[in-house]
């Protein structure tokens, strides 16, 4: 009965629910953000954003406003860590498509390791031009002059290329969604746990020779 008892408990406390949290965002009210100016990503060129989050979350996934010279190029996001510019890469997601400019839009792209986002760390989101019959893209600007880190790598920074200064301080527009644990799961979680505690030190004192 006990045993049952511990299970339930756990399978309850454990399963902790998340709510989807918007991170860090540099969009405008309704996801606004300048269509008439972006920066540029091509074979030689990296663009790479930095962002930090007050809230410990695992992310779900970015939002850019991003457009592409023609509709089969592909491109790569790459999610990454580091304090003065990208380094560790966290995640890696590739095959994106960009609408045909001039028509610039907000795409969501889902997270595929969904790593850990710790409060305080900086990250990075990198776009990186793959292939197709265009010759480039363009990030967006954002509309409501969000300042930060930009940075440029001539060729493919994630093999290795140096990172450049800030381009600007004008961050390209994007949001970064996590998923936030709720207080209430938090509690329940440590509650099963206390008691999952509480029966072994009983059952461990239970055992001594008397």
């Amino acid at each position: 009965m006990k045993s049952c008892l511990l299970l339930a408990i756990l399978t309850i406390g454990c399963s902790v629910s998340q709510a989807d949290t918007i991170l860090f965002t540099t969009f405008g009210a309704g996801q606004s953000y300048d269509t008439s100016n972006g920066y540029t990503i091509n074979a030689g060129n990296e663009l790479a954003a930095s962002f930090s989050s007050p809230l410990y979350a695992q992310l779900l996934s970015v939002d850019v406003a991003v457009e592409a010279d023609a509709p089969d190029d592909q491109f790569t996001m790459y999610i990454e860590s580091g304090d003065s510019g990208p380094t560790t890469i966290l995640d890696t997601i590739s095959g994106l498509t960009f609408p045909q400019a001039p028509s610039s839009a907000v795409i969501n792209v889902p997270s595929v390791a969904q790593p850990a986002i710790l409060p305080g760390e900086t990250y990075w989101v990198v776009l990186a031009f793959n292939s197709g019959s265009g010759t480039s893209g363009a990030w967006m600007d954002n509309n409501i002059g969000a300042a930060g880190n930009g940075m440029v790598a001539s060729g493919n920074g994630n093999d290795g290329s140096t990172w450049n200064s800030p381009v600007d301080t004008f961050l390209p527009a994007f949001d970064v969604v996590g998923g936030v644990p709720e207080p209430s799961s938090i509690a329940l979680a440590g509650l099963g746990l206390g008691i999952a505690a509480a029966i072994r030190a009983r059952r461990v004192r239970s055992l001594r020779p008397r």
